[in-house]
C-alpha cells in the first residue's frame, strides 16, 4: 500500500499550525466586547505606513493600496504584481485569526497566493501592532461591571487560555507521534528508488 507513495505538499504547515494557534491564545490583552478604536489610530497608522521600514516588510512585489478604519478593525487593501489583491485586517484580539499581536488579531485574505505572501502580510501586521505603545482600544462594558463579575470573567478567560494551550499541546504531540510512526514504518519498509 505504501510503496511508491511520495509525500506531496509542505509538511512545515504541520508544525506551523500548532505554533500559530498557541500564539493566538497566549496573549492576555484586556479588550472586551463593545470596544472600539480610538480616533488617534488613523493618524498613527498613516504615519507608520509611510515609514521606510513598513515598505521593507511588505512581501516582494506588494504595496498598500488603501487603509480603512471601522469601529473595531483596520483593513489594509494590498495589491501585488499582476493585479493580485489581498486584504489584511487588524481586529480586536478576542477574535480568532491567523496571528495575534499585543493589541490586534491578524486576518489575511489572500486565497490562492503563495504561503510567503501570507507570511509576509502577517509579519507586516506584527510590525503595525508594535507601532502602538499603548492600547488603541476604548470603551466596552468591563469598566461598568462590579468587581465580582470582572473577576469571574477573568477566571473564565484564564480557563479558556489553559484549555486552548492544552489542545495545542495535544495537537503538537499528535503530529510528533504521527511523524515518529511514519519514520518507523519507512525504516522497516523502505521505499524502492527508481
Amino acid at each position: 500500500m505504501w510503496s511508491g507513495m511520495r509525500p506531496k505538499g509542505d509538511f512545515s504547515l504541520l508544525v506551523l499550525v500548532p505554533v500559530v494557534s498557541a500564539v493566538m491564545y497566549v496573549a492576555d490583552v484586556p479588550v472586551v466586547a463593545g470596544s472600539h478604536l480610538t480616533p488617534r489610530v488613523g493618524d498613527r497608522m498613516a504615519e507608520v505606513i509611510r515609514s521606510p521600514r513598513i515598505r521593507q516588510d511588505l512581501p516582494a512585489g506588494w504595496a498598500i493600496q488603501g487603509v480603512s478604519l471601522k469601529g473595531d478593525r483596520v483593513t489594509l487593501t494590498m495589491e501585488g504584481t499582476g493585479g493580485d489583491e489581498a486584504l489584511l485586517e487588524l481586529r480586536s484580539p478576542g477574535t480568532v485569526g491567523q496571528g495575534q499581536g499585543r493589541w490586534f488579531s491578524f486576518h489575511v485574505s489572500a486565497e490562492g497566493r503563495p504561503f510567503a505572501v501570507t507570511a509576509g502580510l502577517l509579519r507586516l501586521a506584527g510590525h503595525l501592532d508594535d507601532a502602538f505603545p499603548e492600547s488603541p482600544w476604548v470603551g466596552g462594558k468591563q469598566a461598568d461591571d462590579p468587581p465580582r463579575v470582572r473577576a469571574a470573567r477573568n477566571d473564565a478567560d484564564r480557563h479558556m487560555q489553559f484549555l486552548a494551550l492544552t489542545l495545542v499541546g495535544g495537537e503538537f504531540l499528535a503530529i510528533v507521534a504521527f511523524l515518529f510512526v511514519a519514520a518507523f514504518y519507512l525504516s522497516r519498509h523502505p521505499v524502492p528508488r527508481r
